[in-house]
């Protein structure tokens, strides 16, 4: 069977490379070739623009300059009074040359030239400006009266004799305030001169051309494509408008085909290693499978011996509410076979798996249950404790629910003979106490007075029978706690500090190598409580203290009230309980196992008064610390409230 499904496994990865293979072989040659094409017109866009970016820059430039002249005091009077002074000032031969400037054109309000000057740059010789520059001012009539717009302009236009860059401002005053008093124009010829050194500056071919009825019919800024007769270079155009905001240029610039080359050669290169690469993955892959595959089979066979042999009742229920899978525990224990569709009915006709089962499925984690059912091999009930948990896999999906079935009957049938056997041995023992403690009160009570001796023991007859009396009452109560059952409280409002003080004076007496101190926040401290079990608890305290303090010392019992409860404090000097003690103090039955003191007891004194104190509605707690002594806390609810 193994064999077959690694034949199956090899043959499924040898197919599945050859099919990826030609998918990728194919699809590579186009998404990758198709990227670098992408790089290298997105390469040949961005040296359009940045060339555009830097004829526009070239323009914004000549505009600042313009202005700095335009919005002058001086220029603003010259207008008005044409003085000489600063025509020889700033309108001389040097400034154009020293502003490459091939005209300067000043206007007046009226639309009049004041002033012009053309400078041929590369002979440096002055003449007049050119005509076609001042025929353009004269046709913008927006700029004269009426109209006056006087508005401000940076860009390129077209002449006859070629691409001039061009700027004009309105003549204001160094605070830029009116009225206009006219127009400033500064022009440069946009030669060849002047596209060569741009052409140095951004390491590229190009050319500024005036636009084409081609290049003006299309719709896009730029265009790239390969140039003609030559496959090797790429070619891009961008549009340039004019300094009217209208299409009047094309700029083209070639470059290199290297990244369309390198393209190729990756692809070729990537194609050939896929190949190599994805027959060695395969074989990689079919053996990490087939070893997948084999532990895979393991893990499933020991899944199966765990499941089918585990001591707890286990089954499986889908996500449909159909059963799955379900072990002979738990067959046993619910009385059906290996039919799972009758043991799915059986487990759905109890309401309280039916209940668990919804639960689990729900994704919840339920339990635990107990459920009583008939059991007809014993005459009786079988006890389950179940529990339920949902079952999800390694994506967070849930796939159904799991649930586990313990066998209580023994443990039931064990604590109730635990429960049988403390009540009738507390009863046993509680009968012929009586009669001891009756007697040896009649004994005490006087009527002997004439043997002391007798009275001496009559005495510590009694004493001891107390105590036993006292071990019967701790049993009865542990039996109470352990059927569940509540601990009845005679409760009634009475003083506490007067019981307290009647508790500290009998130990006192029992132990004169003890001192004992009483600290409460007032005389009367009024409770509603049962004062015989009240009684019980200061009784435990202050032995435990007096047993665990061997070298006698300071018992203090002090006393607060915080908010709606009382607070009292029983603290000893003693050996004290270390962490671990601390923690197990209140288990039934625990006994602190302290050389130093080697203190007998049933280990039930603070099990129980933990019970009467929360059965009053308060808490108990101890700190503790070794060779400094232990703290009892406990609280009551404030009767004054």
């Amino acid at each position: 069977m193994e064999r077959l499904v690694q034949k199956k496994l090899l043959f499924t990865i040898l197919v599945s490379l050859l099919v990826f293979n030609a998918i990728v072989l194919g699809g590579s040659r186009m998404i990758l070739l198709d990227s670098f094409l992408q790089l290298e017109q997105a390469a040949v866009e961005e040296n359009l623009y940045r060339l555009a970016s830097a004829v526009q820059n070239d323009s914004e430039t000549l505009g600042i300059l313009c202005r700095d002249w335009s919005f002058w005091d001086d220029t603003y009077r010259f207008v008005q009074d044409k003085n000489q002074g600063y025509m020889d000032s700033n309108l001389g031969d040097d400034s154009l040359l020293e502003l490459s400037l091939n005209a300067l054109l000043i206007f007046d309000s009226r639309g009049e030239l004041v002033f012009g000057k053309g400078m041929d740059l590369e002979s440096e010789e002055a003449g007049v400006p050119p005509q076609v520059l001042l025929d353009y001012f004269q046709q913008r009539e927006d700029l004269w009266p009426p109209q006056n717009s006087f508005s401000r302009q940076d860009g390129l236009l077209l002449f006859e004799q070629g691409p001039m860059m061009l700027s004009f401002r309105p003549i204001l005053t160094s605070d830029n305030n009116g009225p206009a008093m006219g127009i400033m124009v500064m022009a440069r010829w946009f030669s060849d001169a002047v596209r060569a050194r741009l052409a140095e500056r951004m390491a590229l071919e190009l050319e500024l051309k005036p636009l084409t009825n081609s290049l003006q019919e299309q719709e896009e800024v730029v265009q790239i494509q390969p140039l003609k007769g030559s496959e090797k270079q790429i070619r891009g155009d961008v549009l340039i408008h004019d300094l009217e905001g209208h299409p009047a240029f094309h700029l083209s610039i070639s470059m290199p085909r290297s990244l369309f080359y390198q393209g190729q050669r990756t692809v070729i290169y990537f194609q050939l290693s896929f190949f190599v690469f994805s027959f060695l993955f395969g074989a990689v892959l079919y053996l990490l499978l087939s070893a997948l595959q084999k532990k895979r089979s393991v893990a499933e066979k020991r899944f199966r011996y765990i499941f089918e042999n585990a001591t707890d009742g286990l089954f499986v229920v889908e996500n449909d509410e159909h059963l799955a899978l379900i072990n002979p525990a738990a067959q046993k224990l619910l009385g059906v076979g290996d039919d799972l569709a009758r043991a799915g009915r059986a487990c759905f006709a109890i309401p309280e798996f039916k209940e668990l089962i919804s639960a689990g499925l729900n994704g919840k984690i339920a339990g635990p249950v107990e459920i009583s059912l008939p059991d007809p091999k014993r005459s009786g009930q079988s006890h389950l404790r179940a529990y339920m948990a949902p079952l999800v896999g390694e994506q967070g999906k849930q796939h159904g629910a799991i649930a586990t079935l313990q066998d209580m009957t023994r443990e039931k049938e064990l604590q109730r003979m635990k429960d049988e056997f403390i009540a009738s041995a507390a009863h046993e023992l509680n009968t012929p106490l009586s009669i001891i403690i009756g007697f040896t009160d009649l004994l005490e009570s006087g009527e002997y007075n004439g043997c002391e001796e007798l009275l001496e023991y009559c005495g510590l007859i009694n004493e001891k029978a107390h105590s036993l009396e006292k071990i019967v009452d701790d049993l009865l109560h542990l039996g109470k706690i352990e059927a569940g059952r509540e601990i009845y409280l005679d409760a009634e409002p009475y003083d506490l500090a007067e019981h307290i003080h009647q508790v500290v004076e009998t130990y006192e007496k029992k132990s004169p190598k003890h001192s004992f101190q009483v600290n409460l926040m007032e005389d009367d401290v009024v409770v509603v409580a049962d004062r015989h079990r009240l009684g019980q608890v200061f009784d435990n305290l202050l032995s435990n203290a007096v047993k665990y303090s061997p070298n006698g010392g300071l018992i203090k019992v002090s006393g607060s009230r915080h908010e709606h409860e009382l607070l009292i404090c029983v603290a000893d000097e003693g050996v004290g309980l270390t962490e671990e003690q601390v923690g197990r103090v209140f288990e039934k039955f625990y006994r602190v196992d302290n050389s130093l003191t080697a203190v007998r007891g049933l280990g039930l004194g603070l099990n129980i008064s933990r019970s009467i104190i929360e059965a009053h509605g308060g808490r108990i707690w101890l700190r503790s610390t070794p060779g400094e002594g232990t703290r009892f806390y406990f609280t009551l609810p404030d009767g004054l409230q």
